[in-house]
């Protein structure tokens, strides 16, 4: 088994261990607005250090095609995910996840088109 696991540097940046790279240079959670760039794509990340809440938005290629990520956290904790893939043949399939503590409300769907 691969251990993965991580730590976070005296900036607030979370280093994971065990996981290969997709080859992001500078990200992380610095500050209110982060723009990062990978060598296949384009992402930004806003954090509020004071409630924990972040929106992370990365574009980048995969080996089929081109992804947008989209995640967040709202300071109430609820968390959202939603990834979409467009492939090369004109197909696209979305994941998405939802999951709010407060409500208890939680799911994971995929759809494709």
């Amino acid at each position: 088994m691969t251990d993965r696991t991580g730590a976070y540097d005296t900036l607030g940046n979370y280093e994971p261990s065990g996981y290969d790279s997709y080859s992001a240079t500078g990200y992380g959670a610095v500050g209110f607005g982060t723009d990062h760039t990978t060598d296949a794509g384009y992402g930004a990340t806003t954090y509020d250090p004071s409630t924990g809440s972040y929106d992370q938005h990365l574009d980048y290629s995969t080996p089929a095609g081109r992804r947008h990520h989209r995640e967040r956290v709202d300071p109430s904790g609820t968390y959202r995910h939603r990834d979409v893939d467009r492939y090369d043949d004109g197909s696209t399939r979305v994941h998405r996840e939802y999951d709010n503590p407060n409500t208890g409300t939680s799911y994971h769907r995929d759809y494709e088109k």
